[in-house]
């Protein structure tokens, strides 16, 4: 099996209404365990996930980490709207890479932001398929706050806007210091250098490839989406974890919290958005508890 410090051994693509999606895959396919799909955030390639997943991740049982539409490699097909992409769609990218990858075997939905956004998404509107949710400084409302949020105004705002939303795309990862400090902006506590410079240095290569039409579209997209209303649809166990301090409102986690049936919320103390450098040990030990009862 992969170890920490090393990428996952394989990957490939699926095809979800013609959106090619990136997939790497890792543990054994004789593992009966529910196996699990991990969607990483808006701007963050699959290659977000391999080093950053829990340790019950790490055992045999069978995982896939997928990207969101638009985000390199994965490419969005031509004439693609913002109103393409809407929640049956974030469902459907989650519900159909799992099924293209592994047949009709219950799975479990997880992602961290956006991704944990498309997990509840496949968590409430596949209630047959889905066995599990892990939510990670998931959002049920796409109005994001802080520099993304201006972003999604931006993609949203005509020809000005889009120039605008370009430079600021091709400005950000030109330059390693920059983004890091982009980055590192979203967390609210001391971070982990280790992990977090060798999380970025998997992440900015892909990062920096993306197509700024695509993610244009992606962004304002998700702008025009709710799942608050539809949340209480999911049936299954959820571990919603989030930072006490997250940009993404604790209010929003506790909505799930208190929506979803089975839902038990895990919070951070003193945590922003980056739950992999500033509260490892305490995510991997809640997550992969809850992972190895599901």
């Amino acid at each position: 099996m992969p170890t920490a410090s090393q990428p996952a051994a394989s990957s490939r693509f699926v095809t979800v209404r013609g959106h090619p999606l990136a997939v790497i895959e890792g543990g054994e396919a004789s593992d009966p365990r529910p196996p699990v799909v991990l969607v990483p955030g808006v701007l963050l390639p699959a290659e977000f996930w391999p080093r950053n997943r829990p340790a019950a991740l790490r055992d045999g049982r069978r995982w896939a980490a997928l990207s969101l539409p638009g985000h390199w490699p994965s490419t969005m097909p031509a004439g693609t709207t913002p109103g393409d992409l809407t929640l049956e769609f974030f469902a459907e990218v989650v519900d159909e890479g799992a099924r293209q990858l592994w047949g009709e075997v219950p799975y479990v939905a997880g992602g961290y932001s956006t991704g944990g956004f498309a997990a509840l998404c496949a968590g409430a509107l596949r209630p047959d398929r889905v066995v599990g949710v892990l939510a990670v400084s998931a959002f049920l409302d796409g109005r994001w706050g802080g520099l993304l949020g201006l972003q999604q105004r931006l993609a949203r705002g005509g020809r000005l806007g889009g120039a605008l939303f370009r430079l600021a795309g091709r400005a950000a990862p030109a330059s390693r210091r920059i983004y890091r400090v982009l980055f590192r902006a979203h967390a609210r506590r001391a971070v982990d250098a280790d992990r977090f410079e060798a999380t970025l240095g998997d992440i900015l290569p892909a990062v920096r490839r993306s197509d700024l039409h695509d993610l244009r579209t992606f962004f304002a997209a998700v702008r025009g989406l709710d799942l608050t209303s539809r949340v209480a649809q999911i049936t299954a166990p959820t571990l919603v974890v989030h930072g006490e301090r997250d940009l993404v409102p604790l209010r929003q986690a506790e909505t799930m919290a208190r929506d979803i049936a089975q839902a038990r919320l895990v919070v951070l103390p003193g945590t922003g958005h980056l739950f992999f450098a500033e509260a490892w040990e305490t995510f991997d030990a809640e997550t992969s508890a809850w992972l190895n009862g599901v």
